[in-house]
Formats: C-alpha cells, structure tokens, sequence
C-alpha cells in the first residue's frame, strides 16, 4: 500500500509577538472532511482538514489536503467500508497525524516560534583537554 499527502491549502500566522510560559498546542484532525471519497480500483482519495492552535493564543495553522491510498483492490474497497462507517483504520490516522504535526512544526519554525519540545540546553564541561606538559622546541 502506498499513501501520500497532497496538500491544497495552507494557512499559518503568528499571533503575537510576546511569548511568555509554557505554550499548548491543539490538534484538531477531521477525516474525512467530505463524504465525497474519489474511489478507483487501486486507488482512494479522502479529503482531510487540520486546525493547529495553541494556549495561550500564539498560533494557528490551518491546512486542507486528500489523503490519497493506492494499492491492492481488496485492501482498497476495506479502507472505503471503514471510512464510511467512521472507523478509519489507525494506521492511517497516525501517518495522517504525524505528517501534519511534522508540517505544522515547520511552519511554526518558519514563523520564529521556539520548538515545541525544549532544546537540551549545554552542560559543564567534563573532562576537558588535560594538560600533557609544554612543549619547547629541540
């Protein structure tokens, strides 16, 4: 089975200049955003709608996009039953959620706010370089 992502609108800003604390972040994912589902024999396309914002009010992303599935025919009419029925299988949810998380994380970088999980910040040195005497020349 193969699966990828065809994004056809995209809408990130920054609401503020002024970050203090912690920030949260919502994900919220409709899948599918349209009952119309395009199917082929081999092949399935489902509308998605993403809105990423955050507490306190700092951001808000907004991306639209078709999930499109392509492979075996029998696996294919399955992933359509269980669309249908509002049960679309897992697999698909957490491809579907970890590339908008992954491209919502890019354009909140691009937009100049922190990464969503802290930096490790550096240590003391250890060790250093030890002292192995002077050198003169001969």
């Amino acid at each position: 089975m193969r699966l990828s992502i065809i994004y056809e609108y995209i809408h990130a800003e920054k609401l503020t200049e002024n970050i203090t604390g912690n920030i949260n972040i919502n994900v919220q994912l409709t899948f599918p955003s349209s009952p119309n589902i395009v199917v082929k024999p081999t092949e399935l396309k489902a509308r998605f709608i993403a809105n990423i914002t955050s507490t306190p009010p700092v951001l808000n992303i907004t991306l639209k996009g078709v999930l499109a599935i392509s492979g075996d025919p029998k696996n294919i009419k399955k992933i359509e039953e269980n669309i249908k029925n509002k049960k679309p299988d897992p697999p698909l949810i957490h491809f579907l959620t970890s590339h908008i998380l992954f491209e919502s994380a890019l354009l909140a970088r691009e937009l100049g706010l922190p990464p969503a999980m802290p930096l490790p910040q550096p240590g003391p040195p250890r060790g250093g370089p030890k002292d192995i005497g002077t050198f003169k020349p001969v």
